[in-house]
């Protein structure tokens, strides 16, 4: 036995012809959802700012010391060398582009106990969020210090 195809079609509950009451259910839905969802994108961006310029720190104060346990030291260079480490962790950020150096600090020096020398170095960076969320501060210094014990 054959039957026959019949289509089924929605009904259409309307009101004066313009359209389902559905669709501004879900204009409403949307214009709720929006300002979350922006506000979860701006949360997103400032987050990963600052994770970004944290490893970027970190990384300069590692480059500094890298520099520092590998170049002879004396207090006749001291100075020179102390120059010479802030001057490796500025090319460490130079090279990522968005940093000003000029807001860069770089404080290197050196501990001695006994025969073992360490090298010392400390980068410090400002930061600021793009949005001011009330509950956080929008200013502070990223700060990252690196001892490594010298090789020469």
């Amino acid at each position: 036995m054959r039957r026959s195809a019949t289509s089924i079609r929605p009904s259409k509950s309307t009101r004066h012809g313009q359209g389902t009451p559905r669709a501004g259910a879900a204009a409403i839905e949307f214009a709720i959802v929006l300002p979350l969802l922006v506000m979860v994108l701006a949360a997103t961006i400032d987050f990963s700012r600052f994770a970004y310029t944290s490893i970027s720190v970190s990384n300069a104060a590692r480059a500094g010391a890298g520099y520092g346990i590998f170049h002879p030291l004396d207090e006749f260079t001291r100075d020179r060398w102390i120059d010479r480490v802030a001057e490796a962790a500025a090319d460490e950020l130079v090279g990522w582009g968005a940093y000003d150096t000029t807001k860069l600090v770089v404080t290197a020096d050196f501990l001695s106990s006994g025969g073992d020398k360490r090298a010392v170095v400390t980068v410090s960076y400002p930061f600021k969020t793009q949005v001011n969320w009330g509950f956080f501060p929008s200013t502070m210094t990223i700060q990252q210090k690196t001892v490594l014990p010298m090789i020469r």
